[in-house]
Parts: C-alpha cells; sequence; structure tokens
C-alpha cells in the first residue's frame, strides 16, 4: 500500500490507534517507526494541528486527533466497501443446474468453472 497519499496517511493513523504504539504500527505495516512517524508528522503538518501527544513510555490523541480517527475509520470502511462491491461486480453468482448426461460430458468445464465462479452453487440433477 502507498501511504504518501491521504487515504494512505488515514491508514497508517488508523494502525496506530490500533495497536496503541508507533512501533507495534509500524511491525504491522510492516514498515519502520521512523517512516510511521514522518507520515504522522506529515499528515500533523498538513492539517496544522497536533493530532497526537507523544512521550517516551506513553501515546495519547488530541481531541483532533480522536475526531480525524473517527473520521478516518469511517472513510476507510467505505473505502473498502466499494471495493468490495466494484470487485464482486463481475463474478457470476447464483446457482448452475446440470442434467446427469451433459455433467459427464462436460466434467472439465464444470472443474473450471467452480474455479473461476466460487461464489456459484453447482446442482447436480440425474
Amino acid at each position: 500500500m502507498d501511504f504518501n497519499g491521504r487515504s494512505g496517511e488515514m491508514a497508517v493513523f488508523a494502525m496506530v490507534a490500533q495497536e496503541g504504539s508507533l512501533s507495534a504500527a509500524a511491525r504491522a505495516l510492516r514498515l519502520t517507526p521512523s517512516a510511521v512517524s514522518r507520515v504522522i508528522a506529515r499528515t500533523e503538518q498538513r492539517l496544522g494541528t497536533r493530532l497526537l501527544i507523544r512521550t517516551t513510555r506513553a501515546l495519547a490523541f488530541t481531541a483532533e486527533g480522536e475526531a480525524y480517527l473517527r473520521g478516518a475509520r469511517r472513510i476507510l470502511a467505505d473505502m473498502a466497501e466499494v471495493e468490495e462491491a466494484i470487485a464482486d461486480q463481475g463474478a457470476p453468482k447464483g446457482r448452475l443446474r446440470s442434467v446427469r448426461p451433459w455433467a459427464t460430458a462436460a466434467w472439465p468445464s464444470c472443474r473450471w468453472w467452480r474455479r473461476s465462479a466460487p461464489a456459484t452453487q453447482t446442482l447436480w440433477w440425474t
């Protein structure tokens, strides 16, 4: 994932909140702690406000940070929902009913169908 755009920044910020620390978020995202810190700093600079209060032992959210987190989680969930809906549009769904004589002759095609359209249910009629 590209963490340079706004959605990437939101994803990093949400992961920091979920994991509770910059280093834990960095491990979860497979980034370095300094990379996560730079993303947070870049976001804060762009917004013109502090989102996190960082000390050596604790991490706390400012009021603005909590508001940003709520919005980021909502936006990220909406993005995931839209992408899932678009990805599912082209996939066949429903039932494929087949009678036995045809099914026997077309068995190799049926195996291909089941692999390429896992959301379908194949019913064999004899």
